[in-house]
């Protein structure tokens, strides 16, 4: 933000999901300060509650692509699979190398910054039902740095 001129015609801050409730009300706001007059807020899941969003009076655009495009939708399904692999992680780093593989996963670490395996509280179910499960449903535990996450829309899989 401090690189931003302070007037701005338009923002874009994707994916809202990385941010708090309060580190997303402070960007808005600070949005707003800079004479922002179109704000867009842009997530790739359904499945968390931005109701805090309420407060801007915002209007709402769903995209919803298993409607628009039942092919591509299932075509991207069957290519994430829904099946857990079976076969053994080769090449697992040594923070990784004492989990059990069966509850690995790969993550997006915001404490890291970096992508880094995590141990999840279940079973890796299979990278497509990983990624349509409930927020909340899993949760992983970076094994590098012991950050906890809940949000599965920036995980890998394996």
């Amino acid at each position: 933000m401090g690189k931003t001129p302070s007037n701005i015609d338009a923002a874009i801050v994707y994916p809202l999901d990385a941010f708090s409730i309060d580190e997303g009300d402070q960007t808005v706001r600070d949005l707003i300060r800079r004479h922002a007059r179109k704000i867009l807020l842009v997530t790739g899941t359904d499945n968390t509650d931005f109701s805090w969003v309420d407060q801007f009076n915002p209007d709402r655009v769903i995209y919803d692509e298993a409607a628009e495009r039942p092919d591509y939708h299932q075509e991207m399904k069957e290519m994430l699979g829904d099946e857990p692999p079976v076969e053994r992680i080769d090449g697992l780093p040594n923070y990784a190398q004492r989990c059990d593989q069966k509850f690995l996963t790969k993550l997006f670490c915001r404490s890291c910054g970096s992508g880094t395996w995590a141990k999840l509280n279940k079973p890796y179910p299979g990278k497509g039902a990983l990624h349509d499960a409930e927020m909340g449903e899993y949760e992983a535990v970076c094994l590098k740095c012991g950050t906890r996450a809940t949000d599965n829309y920036n995980w890998y899989g394996r």
